[in-house]
């Protein structure tokens, strides 16, 4: 893990965990103060299994130190914490629903019908086409497997920077979905239309009932334990489900052999989520927005950290010295154009090649001019000669500094939108 990229992203991979370690304590707090428990099994076999991927990612970091292997480290690492937050978020999303503030569904479904998207006749219209109702209930089911599946595609890939971005997003999104889900309640399409499932019998509707007995349960009090495999996606505005779409597509969108196909899976997504998920059309729109402002969040969290950690070099020749090398290990490496006998292209090296090379290792001689230069300053203080060698370090110092922060502003968004 000696490279540039894999530093940021463990350096973001722990910053991940203040949302984790947050949510948690919301949840110990919620569940002391509304009188509901999480039944241990469930919950504790869960934390257990992410606790040994977690140790086993730490353990070869800690053993291995400098030569560990980032794909083994991030994608165990992120599993581990991906399990870690579903198993918080869930039940923390009925400490939400536990407050009781009033239900929102009619207010939700005038703003669909404002917009000109009453769901009853979506509703409708898949009804009457069951193979459109098959493919929805497959697709609304596939929130599950990317959550574990990207971090081993962007591990094995070596895009650990946007891996970390993705979860740091999520956690975002997350933590915003049930601040919000708490202040505006809901139960679904189904039960603002006062539509029983018997009218739609081709649509399966299941997730719908159990969002429908969960929270009437809650309501009531009659729902006192929470089984952490039993637990119903209970939050309707905004829609986790087409954040999460969004997320997912914009994580793999860079893989070139995944990214298109994710992409269709999570359109897909989408579009089942006021179907199957009973959602209103103005909780996918909210959740589209929430990703999108979380993965905008994570990214400028990213370049204003990169931006600080440059300045703090900058303060010193020897770590001036140190960020150019780095840029100099960061700059993209360029293949050779393969040679054809008798091309004319392969008697002229193309000069673009050796521009760069160059670039790169003027930075790597002038930190190391501005290292020479201090200790001359030191060596001959009192002498003409050091007054001008200190000018020339000095303008050395500004220009490759200005040079250096305008490179690494550029790396700090390059490859993650």
């Amino acid at each position: 893990m000696l490279d540039t990229d894999s530093r940021t992203a463990w350096q973001l991979f722990h910053l991940n965990w203040f949302a984790i370690l947050g949510m948690g304590a919301l949840l110990a707090l919620g569940l002391a103060s509304t009188g509901l428990s999480l039944e241990p099994v469930a919950f504790g076999a869960t934390v257990a299994i992410a606790t040994a991927l977690l140790a086993v990612a730490y353990g070869h970091r800690m053993v291995k130190g400098k030569l560990a292997n980032p794909k083994l480290v991030f994608s165990l690492g992120t599993i581990g914490q991906v399990i870690l937050t579903c198993a918080i978020a869930g039940p923390l999303s009925y400490v939400a629903g536990k407050l009781n503030w009033p239900l929102e569904d009619q207010a939700l479904l005038a703003i669909d019908r404002a917009l000109g998207l009453d769901p009853e006749p979506i509703a409708r219209y898949v009804n009457d086409h069951p193979w459109l109702a098959i493919c929805l209930a497959h697709a609304y089911g596939l929130i599950k497997f990317p959550l574990l599946g990207i971090p081993v595609v962007l591990a094995l890939t070596a895009r650990y920077v946007r891996l970390q971005l993705f979860m740091l997003a999520m956690s975002l999104a997350l933590a915003v979905t049930i601040t919000i889900s708490a202040v505006v309640p809901a139960i679904g399409t189904y039960y603002g239309l006062n539509l029983p499932a018997a009218h739609l019998p081709e649509i399966d509707t299941a997730v719908y009932a159990g969002q429908l007995r969960d929270i009437l349960a809650l309501r009531d009090g009659s729902l006192q334990q929470l089984r952490l495999f039993s637990l119903s996606g209970i939050v309707s505005f905004p829609s986790f489900h087409a954040a999460s779409a969004v997320l997912y597509m914009w994580a793999l969108w860079p893989v070139r052999w995944l990214g298109g196909i994710a992409a269709a899976l999570s359109l897909s997504m989408i579009a089942a989520t006021p179907v199957i998920g009973a959602h209103y059309i103005i909780d996918v729109a909210a959740g589209v927005a929430l990703a999108a402002a979380s993965i905008w969040a994570a990214k400028v969290y990213l370049g204003w950290s990169r931006v600080a950690h440059v300045s703090a070099l900058l303060a010193s020749p020897a770590g001036l010295a140190s960020l150019a090398q780095e840029h100099c290990q960061a700059w993209p490496k360029r293949k050779e154009p393969r040679q054809e006998r008798g091309s004319r292209k392969s008697l002229v090296r193309p000069a673009l090649l050796e521009a760069g090379r160059d670039r790169g290792e003027l930075g790597v001689q002038r930190g190391a001019e501005v290292v020479d230069d201090g200790d001359d300053r030191q060596r001959d203080a009192g002498s003409d000669q050091a007054v001008f060698n200190g000018g020339g370090a000095g303008f050395i110092l500004q220009e490759t500094r200005n040079e250096v922060l305008h490179r690494v502003l550029q790396m700090s968004t390059r490859g993650y939108n």
